[in-house]
C-alpha cells in the first residue's frame, strides 16, 4: 500500500471521508515557492505536507491546522482559532529554540484551499511554518529492529542517547522558557536519528505548567490510574520530566510502547539492570 493510500484510509477511519477526498483532489500546485505540496502525516491538531523548495533544492515540511474544512457553513471557527493559535506558538518556540527540532526555513501566510470560498478573506488567511525535512531513522523503527535481532547491548546503547538527548532538551527549553517549562510529549516515537544526532518533533508540544490552558501531557507522565482523567498540574517541570523519562524507558524494556507485541526478551534481572544503569543517567542530572 502506498504512503497516499495509507493516510486516505486513516482519514477515513476517523470518519474524514470527505476531508481526505479534499486534500487528495484540491491541493494547489504550489504554496508561494513551495512546489507539489503533498500530505505526508497528520495528528490531532495539524496537517503536515511536504514540498520541494527549489531555492534550496530541498524537501520542506509544511504545516496547516488540522480541522474538518469540509462543514461549510458548520465549520468550528473556535477550534480553528485555537489550532492556528498552537502553531503560532510552536513557529515562536521554534525560533526561540532551534535544534533539537527541524530548522524553521520559513512562515508562509496564505490563502487556505482546504477552508469555504464563502468565509471572509481575513479567515481564510492561514500563516504556516515552513521547516526542514529530517532525513534520518526514526528512533522508534530502530528501537523495534534491535529487539527483534535480540541486540540488547545496542537497544541499551539506543535509549542512553535518547534519555541524554532528552535531558539536554529538556534543560535547554528550562533555560530559554523557565523552570516550569516542559517538553509535554516525551516518546521514542517522536525523535529520529538525523546526521548522527538525535532530533525531535512537535515542538508545539513544548508547554509552559503556568498556563491556564488544557494541560496536554503523553500518558507516559500518568500513573495508569490516571489515564483519562484531569492531569493535576506538577509544581516543578524538571521532576516531572525525568519522571516521565524514567516510566519510558521501563516501558520500552518491557516491550511496550514503541515495540508493541515485541516482548523483551532479555531475563528480568538483566532487564532491570540494564533499567538501572539507565536510570542512573536520569538520576545524575536529578542529584547535580
Amino acid at each position: 500500500m502506498s504512503a497516499p493510500e495509507a493516510l486516505r484510509l486513516r482519514l477515513t477511519a476517523q470518519g474524514l471521508a470527505p476531508l481526505a477526498s479534499w486534500i487528495f483532489g484540491r491541493l494547489p500546485e504550489a504554496w508561494g515557492p513551495y512546489l507539489r505540496p503533498r500530505l505526508l502525516d497528520f495528528g490531532a491538531e495539524s496537517l503536515v505536507f511536504e514540498a520541494h523548495d527549489p531555492r534550496r533544492a530541498a524537501r520542506v515540511v509544511i504545516k496547516l491546522p488540522f480541522i474538518d474544512y469540509t462543514l461549510g457553513a458548520a465549520l468550528d471557527l473556535a477550534a480553528l482559532q485555537r489550532r492556528r493559535a498552537a502553531l503560532a506558538w510552536e513557529i515562536e518556540v521554534l525560533e526561540r529554540l532551534g535544534a533539537p527540532f527541524p530548522a524553521l526555513v520559513d512562515t508562509l501566510t496564505l490563502d487556505n484551499p482546504l477552508l469555504p470560498r464563502s468565509l471572509p478573506p481575513s479567515l481564510r488567511r492561514e500563516r504556516v511554518a515552513v521547516m526542514a525535512h529530517l532525513e534520518g531513522i526514526a528512533l522508534a523503527v530502530e528501537a523495534r529492529r534491535e529487539a527483534q535481532l535480540n541486540a540488547w547491548p545496542d537497544l541499551e546503547a539506543l535509549l542512553a542517547r535518547f534519555v541524554r538527548a532528552s535531558l539536554a532538551l529538556a534543560a535547554r527549553i528550562e533555560a530559554l522558557f523557565g523552570p516550569q517549562a516542559l517538553y509535554a510529549d516525551l516518546k521514542l516515537e517522536n525523535a529520529t536519528l538525523c546526521d548522527g544526532e538525535i532530533r525531535f518533533f512537535d515542538a508545539s508540544s513544548v508547554v509552559d505548567l503556568a498556563s491556564d490552558a488544557p494541560l496536554k501531557v503523553s500518558p507516559l507522565y500518568l500513573d495508569p490510574v490516571d489515564y483519562g482523567a484531569e492531569v493535576s498540574r506538577p509544581t516543578a517541570a524538571g521532576p516531572f520530566f525525568r519522571r516521565g523519562l524514567r516510566r519510558c524507558v521501563a516501558v520500552i524494556l518491557a516491550g511496550g510502547n514503541a515495540l508493541p507485541g515485541q516482548p523483551c526478551a532479555l531475563p528480568e534481572a538483566e532487564a532491570q539492570a540494564a533499567f538501572n544503569r539507565l536510570v542512573a543517567l536520569i538520576d545524575a542530572v536529578e542529584g547535580a
